[in-house]
């Protein structure tokens, strides 16, 4: 866990730990730029910095969530080339993103697979938060099936 980590403390830990799950929870731009905390406040990370920057972590980082407004570009781009990615269209609620992380990660954690666990999360925002079950999106790679990818059990 790194917690209001600016970009240098982001690429460090990234590269120290070698996480096959990376979870993003923040803020982005629809242009697929991350908002981090720089030395001045608040800082945006370019989408072809990410690009690399993900790229490079391979073949260790599997799946990337997220959980930001306005990250399905980035998703959706990001999983052209890499493997699985979750993004956000549009705004939600804070509630619909903890929830869905929450059951999500409840799920991996007994060896459900990627596209099982995303669609047992989403069942859960739409139970609760209706109007934004729709806007979690997933994505994936031809290469990579989300339905055989699992990380316990």
């Amino acid at each position: 866990l790194i917690e209001r980590a600016d970009q240098a403390r982001f690429w460090e830990e990234t590269l120290l730990y070698r996480p096959h799950i990376l979870h993003f929870a923040g803020h982005a731009q629809e242009s697929g730029e991350l908002f981090v905390h720089g030395t001045h406040g608040h800082a945006t990370l370019p989408l072809n910095a990410l690009l690399e920057f993900f790229a490079a972590l391979r073949p260790d980082l599997q799946c990337m969530t997220f959980n930001a407004c306005n990250s399905v570009g980035l998703a959706r781009r990001i999983a052209d080339t890499f493997g699985c990615t979750i993004g956000i269209v549009g705004n939600v609620s804070n509630g619909s993103c903890i929830g869905f992380s929450q059951q999500f990660y409840l799920a991996l954690s007994h060896g459900r697979s990627i596209r099982s666990a995303f669609s047992f999360a989403r069942s859960f925002v739409l139970a609760a938060h209706r109007n934004d079950a729709d806007r979690f999106q997933i994505f994936h790679s031809p290469a990579v099936d989300p339905d055989a990818v699992r990380f316990a059990g």
